[in-house]
């Protein structure tokens, strides 16, 4: 996000920054609900991973939150293994911007896929 800013501080015109991180937003929400619903009826592990990748790729894999719901997306489709490394990504980005709440809240998810357990938001 900090990048985009920059972009469009440089170059106010440079809406397509901004539209492009509003879409990838609307995306990240999207895989998060799907991902982590409180009502299993309401989960689509495949369909969260589609649109958080998508989410990742439109911001470069260098978005925390993006890539922590990547990662919670993977866990709902029971692919754990990329669900620790998109995980651990995650609390790099977090540890390296001093992003501190996110980066104990990604640890925290990490230990649940090490577990084979996915996240899911309580009732």
């Amino acid at each position: 996000m900090k990048q985009l800013e920059e972009a469009a501080q440089l170059n106010p015109e440079y809406e397509a920054a901004w539209r492009n991180l509003g879409d990838a937003l609307v995306l990240n929400n999207q895989a998060w609900a799907l991902a982590t619903s409180a009502n299993g009826r309401n989960r689509d592990g495949v369909r969260a991973v589609q649109l958080a990748e998508t989410a990742c790729e439109e911001t470069h894999y260098q978005q925390t939150i993006m890539v922590g719901t990547l990662a919670a997306a993977y866990a709902e489709a029971g692919r754990f293994e990329d669900a620790i490394g998109a995980g651990q990504k995650a609390c790099a980005l977090a540890a390296s911007r001093g992003e501190t709440n996110l980066l104990e809240w990604n640890r925290r998810l990490v230990g649940r896929y090490q577990a084979h357990e996915a996240y899911h938001e309580p009732k």
